[in-house]
């Protein structure tokens, strides 16, 4: 066999095998080493915006008048507005009321339609005539039956609330205009 000059040809059948097997392997590692094209996927999303609730006083908790008792009692007012007395005060409220009388004091519950709510009433406070007091614990409020014994508002975003107490009164409560303030607080769900 006769080289001319600058040409190689002169590959051996070991040579050859020698230079496919390295390119076999290097294909195969290109290919290994190759990362695959990424999972993609969407996810949903969502957001409901409501209207802020408020919470309009219409009518206040309303104990009426009663005789001054000789010994300590209670006067109840519930949220169906029926009343019940003890002690002392039992019987000595059964006068002619005047002005706005006896009842539940109300709220006007606004907010989005169908919303549930969470109330918290106080625990007790007072009412006062200068330095004469008294308390008014037993607080509750009136439910609904779609609200899971809370008070949900209605399709039109709105519920009236009705709370309900009872007025302690001392043996002897000095006469007069008693009068006080209580807060409640209302979470829109």
């Amino acid at each position: 066999m006769s080289r001319r000059p600058g040409h190689f040809d002169c590959l051996t059948d070991m040579n050859r095998a020698l230079i496919l097997s390295l390119v076999a392997a290097a294909t195969s590692l290109a290919y290994g080493t190759a990362h695959a094209a990424p999972a993609k996927a969407s996810g949903a999303s969502q957001a409901l915006v409501v209207a802020p609730g408020s919470v309009v006083p219409l009518a206040a908790l309303r104990f009426g008048q009663f005789m001054q008792p000789a010994t300590a009692g209670t006067l109840t007012i519930t949220v169906t507005s029926s009343v019940s007395a003890t002690g002392g005060v039992a019987g000595n409220q059964n006068i002619t009321q005047v002005g706005t009388g006896r009842g539940p004091g109300t709220f006007l519950l606004r907010g989005s339609p169908n919303r549930q709510t969470d109330i918290v009433l106080p625990a007790s406070f007072t009412i006062a005539k200068g330095a004469q007091k008294m308390t008014v614990n037993n607080l509750n409020h009136n439910t609904n039956t779609n609200g899971g014994g809370k008070l949900k508002l209605d399709a039109s975003g709105t519920a009236v609330l009705i709370v309900g107490a009872t007025l302690n009164v001392g043996a002897g409560q000095a006469t007069g205009a008693y009068s006080g303030t209580y807060t409640i607080t209302v979470a829109f769900q």
